[in-house]
């Protein structure tokens, strides 16, 4: 299990993986570094981590309960609030 990608290692096609903005990144950095474009390098937390947590906790249900009510708009406050609420990135 990798939890780091390196930019020159990730593609648009790495979105699951890593999300689709480090895949957008990566893009970024193998086309124009290419090119002579100077761009510093970065890398990328992969999912994998977040599962290799989850899974064996056996939270995964409990999150989705949690989460059923939130909004799906980005930075909400009720989708910020849930984890407040449970004490999580006070």
């Amino acid at each position: 299990m990798r939890y780091i990608r390196w930019f020159e290692e990730i593609g648009i096609e790495d979105v699951p993986l890593v999300g689709g903005k480090n895949a957008s990144l990566g893009e970024m950095y193998r086309d124009l570094t290419t090119q002579g474009v100077k761009i510093p390098d970065g890398f990328a937390v992969t999912a994998e981590p977040y599962w290799y947590v989850v899974n064996p906790a056996g939270i995964l249900d409990e999150l989705m309960e949690s989460m059923a009510g939130c909004s799906s708009g980005r930075g909400s406050r009720a989708s910020s609030s849930i984890w407040t609420d449970r004490g999580i990135g006070k």
